[in-house]
């Protein structure tokens, strides 16, 4: 299913924010039908072949797939689904997922991962649970997209005890608001700076 575009049999779909990879026709299929149930939609769901990602095949059609909708600004979020692949095309198919920077849902049929996370790849180990893990990607992406970035100025905030003021902080250090000086060195502790003035802007 490409935009106003159904080739053979294809479901109707609302649209969303999912790209969705498969080879597996069936696959593609459950998956689709799964994140309508939930509430969301998709950009486009590309078949591969099943044998697409066997040694022989190299995942060809997968790669081309990958890079095609991580140039596609509708496809915020995309999902994968496969018949157990080969390894060394699995590794490969892996590292052109983090390459797209976006978040990607992996299932593999066959394989159990030893991670359920591997930088913007998630790993699921079922249709179901892959199509909840991008639905989930694809509401928290719509909502942070709907934040005014924060481009400068600091952010305060007042807590009634340290434990809630660490975690704070701890989060703040992972979130990049501060662009390249996300960790200056005047930090007493990560993610939290003394002041003299407790003002905003001061």
């Amino acid at each position: 299913m490409l935009p106003r575009r159904d080739l053979a049999f294809a479901n109707v779909m609302p649209e969303g924010n999912i790209g969705v990879i498969g080879a597996s026709g069936t696959g593609i299929q459950e998956l689709c039908s799964q994140i309508a149930l939930a509430g969301e939609g998709i950009t486009h769901a590309i078949g591969l072949g099943g044998r697409d990602l066997s040694r022989e095949v190299g995942g060809i059609s997968a790669l081309t797939a990958l890079e095609m909708l991580s140039a596609d600004e509708k496809s915020e979020v995309l999902a994968f689904v496969s018949k157990p692949p080969a390894e060394t095309v699995r590794l490969k198919i892996v590292n052109a997922m983090k390459a797209t920077g976006k978040p990607t849902v992996a299932l593999f049929l066959g394989y159990t991962p030893a991670v359920a996370r591997d930088e913007n790849v998630w790993f699921a180990s079922s249709l179901d649970e892959a199509a909840r893990l991008a639905c989930l990607l694809s509401r928290v992406t719509a909502r942070r997209n709907a934040i005014a970035p924060v481009s400068s100025g600091f952010i305060c905030g007042l807590y009634t005890g340290g434990t809630l003021a660490a975690e704070a902080a701890g989060l703040l250090c992972r979130t990049p608001w501060r662009g390249s000086r996300r960790y200056p060195s005047t930090w007493h502790d990560a993610g939290r700076r003394r002041t003299s003035d407790p003002r905003p802007g001061r």
